[in-house]
């Protein structure tokens, strides 16, 4: 799921980031690295590790 996909998000947030992640601003890392440890807790909840 694309992190501005995701359910959490109310629609103003989820159609901010769907606009400005492909912008990359230098704070879109902080939002990839979010994106990154919410797939990896995803992984391990549905893994058992």
């Amino acid at each position: 799921m694309h992190i501005a996909e995701a359910p959490y998000w109310s629609e103003g947030q989820r159609q901010f980031l769907a606009e400005q992640l492909p912008a990359d601003a230098r704070w879109t890392t902080v939002v990839d690295q979010l994106n990154e440890s919410l797939h990896e807790d995803a992984v391990k909840r549905q893994t058992g590790l």
